[in-house]
This record gives C-alpha cells, structure tokens and sequence, in this order.
C-alpha cells in the first residue's frame, strides 16, 4: 500500500522537479516499458536504479543505460529478481 504523504506534487520548473530525486534512495525502472526519461533523471541525480530485462528495446532501454555506466549488477533478469534486488539494495545502505 502506498503512503499519500511519500506522494509529490507536479514541479513544472526543471530545477524543482529534479531535487526531488534528493528525496530518494533507489529509482524503480518500471516495466514493461522503461522509463527511459525518469531512469535518465535519476542516474543524473545520482540516484541508483534497478531495471528488468525484457524482450525488446521499448522493454531494455534501462539495461542499456545502468550497462554502458557500469552497473549491470543493478539489472534484474526476471520479476522474482528485480523485487529480490530492490530488497537487497535497499538494505544495504552503506553502499547507497
């Protein structure tokens, strides 16, 4: 269940809308289709990101990105994985 209190409202200035990656510990590629602009942000802001492979570019535009920077092990294969991954990171704050 989401929290309406963790909800942000729409920023329209850039400036705005970026600081709020300051807010977040770990971005959620979503899927099927990537976010590809929002993943783009959040590796920008510094802000780590797990994606899920798929089966097609619409599907593996974060796994281009997180490979080409070097963090393949942020990279899900299956759903299992990507939920397993996102616990994992999460828990291991140091190395956020």
């Amino acid at each position: 269940e989401v929290d309406a209190r963790c909800l942000q409202p729409l920023d329209l200035a850039t400036g705005d809308h970026l600081a709020k990656y300051n807010l977040m510990d770990i971005s959620l590629d979503p899927f099927p289709y990537a976010g590809t602009t929002t993943t783009c942000e959040a590796l920008w802001m510094g802000v780590p990101c797990i994606t899920l492979k798929g089966q097609c570019h619409a599907h593996n535009v974060g796994v281009s990105l997180l490979t080409t920077l070097g963090l393949e092990d942020w990279i899900a294969e299956d759903q299992d994985h990507y939920i397993r991954l996102a616990q994992e990171k999460a828990a291991d704050l140091t190395a956020l």
